[in-house]
């Protein structure tokens, strides 16, 4: 294992682990091993300029995810470097997710408790969060919301299997219209 641009190990040979200060880092979850490989992590000319600028907009995000951390680590670099849509919808649903639990539960969960049930806990057809969101990803239609992702993704087996079925109607639709001229 090794340390790479003050981070220390993590479990998985020569990839990015959280800083020392870190108890807990939300994107050693969020972020794939692949992404976090301390061998793709050269930094290239003008990245922090790159990262100072480019990336604004998604950094407040990530320092929301990161509440207890207000340092400069690789894996935020990392996560601003390699987001996209999915990423970003996904997060959205998490941070939706804690919002809901912690409004349930009369007190606020944190993002690691969050990102816990959205992986662990399973639902009323024995799947997780994330195994219906990977699901409907590949369905979700570029006009659907975070939200509106959110609500198929928590509700009843019954209504969760209808709305696939209804993505899966609606994707056979336009590949017809697509294959006619239409």
């Amino acid at each position: 294992m090794i340390q790479a641009m003050g981070t220390i190990p993590s479990q998985q040979p020569e990839l990015v682990g959280k800083l020392p200060c870190c108890n807990y880092c939300i994107l050693e979850i969020l972020l794939n091993p692949d992404l976090r490989r301390a061998e793709n992590l050269e930094a290239e000319p003008g990245f922090e300029k790159e990262f100072q600028i480019q990336f604004r907009a998604h950094r407040d995000r990530i320092e929301q995810i990161c509440q207890n951390c207000n340092h400069d680590c690789m894996l935020k670099k990392i996560a601003l470097r390699t987001y996209d849509d999915r990423y970003l919808l996904q997060m959205k649903c998490i941070e939706i997710l804690k919002l809901d639990r912690s409004k349930k539960l009369d007190k606020e969960i944190t993002w690691e408790q969050a990102v816990r049930i959205w992986y662990e806990e399973k639902l009323d057809d024995k799947r997780t969060c994330a195994e219906r969101f990977s699901k409907i990803w590949k369905y979700i239609l570029p006009n659907l919301t975070a939200i509106g992702a959110y609500k198929i993704i928590i509700t009843t087996a019954e209504n969760y299997q209808n709305w696939i079925k209804q993505f899966q109607l609606l994707q056979k639709e336009e590949e017809d219209r697509k294959e006619h001229g239409r």
